[in-house]
């Protein structure tokens, strides 16, 4: 559906994306996921339109997009910061981007919007009326109004309270899902990359690092970044005293039957649970956010049971 080829964006002096390649398929949803910086909401605003590539192919069911003007894309978008017109009631803000429909043809797609997000009683109200997640709902469904083949959701949930953000977040996945929308978010956010998405595509220093689904990336991530910004990051390097096997450990627990033995070097307490950073003595191998219901203390040995490693530098 969407194709994104050999794409390179340079700002400045900066090359921001870098050869970037990557195939969407129909009614997916995509987590766009890297640190602060690395080009994520570059690459959704050269698909959508609002920075022009160096080089590089952008197709939407193969239609090259690069010269098109943006409100012919067919591309739907949602900022983080909602972005409604503050004069405008709820009702009007969405029928904005359908003014040219037919009245009765636009007042169906309202209404039917209005009903799908369960804020029809809110129609006439102002945006100052309405709660933070009021206001993003609505923003979404202003973005779905002219029935887009793509939705591109930058930040969208990021300013919400994190109660808020997760339940919204899945109320808008059953959403697009139930309107086989095709969508790709950019978020920061792994466990949110995790719980939305179908696919993800993980971004650094504007290159594609890896793409495919959570658990593939979570369980054989293709490189050191990836294991340590996607996955737990717990990465056993050459040479270490407890002669473990070099690579990439997704599962790592406290148990009295492990055969690694650990000093704890930090412990938080969350969502009932203890987590636990592990280190190996005379060692820089550390076992990060290790969950855990028993209350270990600082400097406490433990031993832990490993799965078996993955090494990125055999995939």
């Amino acid at each position: 559906m969407l194709k994104v080829t050999d794409l390179s964006v340079k700002r400045g002096d900066n090359i921001v994306l870098e050869n970037v390649n990557f195939n969407v398929h129909e009614h997916k949803l995509i987590s766009l996921v890297g640190p602060s910086g690395c080009g994520k909401s570059t690459l959704l605003h050269s698909i959508i339109g609002f920075v022009k590539p160096l080089k590089g192919l952008v197709e939407l069911h193969g239609k090259d997009l690069i010269n098109i003007p943006i409100e012919k894309r067919s591309i739907g978008i949602v900022f983080q910061d909602n972005t409604l017109f503050p004069n405008l009631s709820v009702r009007e803000n969405i029928e904005y981007g359908i003014s040219t429909w037919e009245k009765g043809h636009r007042d169906n797609r309202v209404n039917e919007l209005l009903d799908l997000v369960g804020l029809r009683a809110h129609e006439s109200k102002l945006p100052h009326e309405l709660s933070g997640g009021e206001k993003q709902r609505v923003a979404i469904i202003r973005a779905l109004a002219p029935q887009p083949k793509l939705l591109l959701m930058d930040e969208s949930f990021s300013s919400l309270d994190p109660v808020l953000r997760h339940k919204l977040r899945e109320e808008v996945k059953e959403i697009l899902k139930s309107l086989s929308m095709t969508c790709i978010l950019v978020t920061h956010d792994r466990d949110e990359a995790m719980n939305f998405s179908d696919e993800v595509i993980v971004l650094n220093d504007g290159r594609v690092q890896q793409y495919g689904t959570p658990s593939e990336i979570y369980l054989r991530p293709a490189n050191q970044f990836v294991a340590q910004f996607f996955g737990s990051g717990n990465i056993v390097a050459e040479n270490c005293p407890s002669k473990l096997r070099e690579g990439y450990y997704h599962k790592v627990e406290i148990s009295d039957e492990g055969e690694v033995e650990t000093i704890v070097v930090r412990k938080v307490f969350s969502n009932g649970f203890f987590y636990y950073d592990l280190q190996i003595p005379n060692s820089q191998t550390r076992f990060n956010h290790i969950a855990c219901a028993h209350d270990f203390a600082l400097e406490e040995r433990v031993k832990v049971d490993l799965c078996e490693a993955w090494s990125f530098l055999d995939s």
